[in-house]
Order: C-alpha cells, then sequence, then structure tokens
C-alpha cells in the first residue's frame, strides 16, 4: 500500500504526489504561508523565501512562537489554523510532540468546516487508521468530500479506491473516469495513469472511444492506481509493442498522455513514451527523441530509464563504430559508450533488477 502523508496546502489545487500520498508542502502565500514556512524555516526572511538558516535558539523560539499561534488561531474557529496545528503536530513540532488523535480532532474540526486539504486529511486519517478507528467507508466519504470541491488529489485516491474496491464499490471504468477528471486538471500521475489505461486497454470502453468521448465533456482525471498494477503495465509495455494487433488509435491516445505528463516531469510516461518512440507505435519513430527522454528520466533518478539508457546507447555506439572511415563517428561511438557505463552504474547503485 502506498504511504499517506497530510496535506497543509492553501487550496485544493493540482497535486503531483503519487496515489493518494501527499507531502506536507507549505502554501505559496497567506498567513498559512508565513506559519508554515516559519515553521520549518526560522525566520520571516527566511520564511517568506522558503529556506532555513535560523540558529537552534532563534528557531526553537519562533517554533514555540507560531505554535502557540496556531493554538490560539484554532481556538477562535480559525479552519487553516487548525488544519495547519493538525499538519505539525502529526510531524512532531512543538513540545506536544506527535499526537495522533489531537491531529485527527484538528483535521476533523476544519474538515466539518468546509475545509478541503482538512478534508483529503481526514481521509487520510480514516484510510490509515491515525487517531482514529480505520474505517475505509469513511475514508471513501471524505475523499468524495475533497473531490467534489475539486481537489485532484482526492479525485486520485478516489479513483485508486474504485479500481480496488476499497471502502466502495469496485468500478474500473468509473475509475478511469475519475483518473480523468484530475488529469484535466493538469496532473502528471494522472496523465501517466490514463496513458498505461489506454495502451493497456484496461478501464477503456470498448470499443475504445474516439476523442470526444474520450475527454468526456472536457472533464479529465488525475492519479495513480494501485502500485503493483502500474509496474505490472509498464513491465508488459514491451510485450504490447511487439504486438502487431496492438490498437494503434489507443496507443495514440497513450502517448498523448504520456506526452502531457513528461510536460509535469513524470519519470515513468518519459520511459513509456521513449519506448513507443524507439518503436515508432503511436508517435513518430525517433531514436534520438528516445535517448533524449530516457537520459531525462535517468536524471531523476529513474533505474529503469538508467538501465534503458545505458542499452540504446550501446546501440548507438555499435551502429556508430560501423562506420570506421568516420573519426567523429568513432569519437561519438566512445562517449555513447562511456555515457552508457556510467547509467548501467547508476542503475546499478539504484538496485534495478535487471543489472547482473
Amino acid at each position: 500500500m502506498l504511504a499517506m502523508c497530510f496535506s497543509c496546502g492553501p487550496a485544493a489545487t493540482s497535486r503531483r504526489a503519487a496515489g493518494a500520498a501527499r507531502h506536507i508542502e507549505p502554501s505559496t502565500r497567506g498567513p498559512a504561508a508565513l506559519w508554515h514556512l516559519r515553521l520549518r524555516g526560522g525566520s520571516d526572511r527566511d520564511a517568506m523565501h522558503g529556506g532555513g538558516g535560523a540558529d537552534a535558539a532563534l528557531r526553537k523560539e519562533a517554533v514555540t512562537q507560531i505554535m502557540a499561534e496556531l493554538f490560539e488561531q484554532a481556538d477562535a474557529g480559525n479552519t487553516t489554523a487548525m488544519r495547519l496545528l493538525g499538519c505539525s503536530v502529526s510531524e512532531g513540532v512543538g513540545k506536544a510532540g506527535k499526537d495522533a488523535v489531537l491531529t485527527f480532532r484538528c483535521f476533523l474540526s476544519s474538515a466539518q468546516q468546509g475545509d478541503v486539504n482538512a478534508q483529503y486529511n481526514l481521509g487520510v486519517c480514516y484510510a490509515t487508521g491515525c487517531g482514529v478507528r480505520q474505517d475505509q467507508v469513511k475514508a471513501s466519504k471524505w475523499f468524495r468530500a475533497a473531490a467534489a470541491a475539486g481537489d485532484t488529489g482526492a479525485m486520485r485516491a478516489i479513483a485508486i479506491r474504485m479500481n480496488e474496491g476499497r471502502g466502495c464499490a469496485a468500478d474500473v471504468q468509473a475509475a478511469t473516469a475519475a483518473f480523468l477528471r484530475a488529469a484535466e486538471a493538469g496532473d502528471p500521475s494522472a496523465e501517466f495513469n490514463l496513458g498505461v489505461r489506454y495502451a493497456s486497454g484496461h478501464g477503456i470502453p470498448s470499443p475504445a472511444p474516439g476523442p470526444k468521448a474520450f475527454y468526456l465533456g472536457g472533464k479529465q482525471a488525475e492519479g495513480v492506481e494501485k502500485e503493483a498494477e502500474v509496474t505490472a503495465a509498464v513491465d508488459a509495455l514491451d510485450d504490447l509493442l511487439a504486438d502487431d494487433r496492438l490498437d494503434l488509435s489507443q496507443t495514440r491516445i497513450a502517448a498523448e498522455w504520456y506526452k502531457r505528463a513528461t510536460v509535469g516531469g513524470h519519470c515513468k510516461a518519459m520511459y513509456n513514451l521513449a519506448q513507443l518512440m524507439a518503436t515508432g507505435k503511436g508517435v513518430t519513430l525517433s531514436q534520438d527523441g528516445a535517448i533524449d527522454l530516457l537520459r531525462q528520466a535517468a536524471r531523476k533518478g529513474y533505474a529503469r530509464a538508467q538501465y534503458a539508457l545505458f542499452l540504446q546507447l550501446n546501440c548507438q555506439a555499435s551502429d556508430l563504430c560501423k562506420l570506421r572511415a568516420d573519426e567523429r563517428a568513432q569519437a561519438a561511438a566512445r562517449e555513447a559508450q562511456e555515457e552508457g557505463a556510467q547509467w548501467l552504474l547508476a542503475a546499478a547503485e539504484n538496485n534495478y533488477g535487471k543489472v547482473r
């Protein structure tokens, strides 16, 4: 199961976290930014730039002051303060230390008053049993509430739950629709997963919808389904590409989703799109384009891409070596071999399973 974390963001906008997980991120403006960035960074000046730098004594004093302010504002009914207090206590900030029950109560109070991030966080509490008895049905209820308010992370969480039948009825096509709604908000994880679904046909109605049905009235969705399923789908991509019966119309749609996800920096989307480019399925054949995408993903630490880049560069070097009379080609071949060796080492250091 994917780890689940709380949100301290200012609004229910597009999230980049995978699955239902969402790391605590400071807000970018407003009082919530000042509170949370000061808690993390120390001084007000550092806080406004999102950094640290205050010495230990000053930071401890600042944390004590801000926590007192959060408690005061929360008692006065400030829903943002309630949520930030819940996030802070969940991390053990301040003298109180970690307190799961207080974390839950803060999120519950804020969620009941309509704070969308708190509604998501309350779903996390029920899903994981943080400060309350685990209840997947109630978790789905609060994720739905946040999703209805436009929170893409909550849309993704509901899509995952629909796909698995966890806390709600299992419905893979409804899960795809939820992914679509979230991806329309620009979430790379959703875009990637829709690419996987179109490439594999999982959760896609048959016959496959055309472009108009694909957009479902302009809404799309986000999300990452169960990690094991995503991994299996990526593993199966080579087999899909080798199948001449592959539905190229669906593959083209998958490629478009991968392209959108790569803009957001999604490593697996870069890898999958590179595989399509290398074979010319659903996109224009381009070995150079495939290598460029693999290089981008490899630089982000994605071990599968690092190993694939080693293989691609090795093939490129082999082709260049055939041009024996061309000194520049020979030099390029040596560079490709050297770079490939570096990526092979990186993949090995990342414990990639295919490295021997």
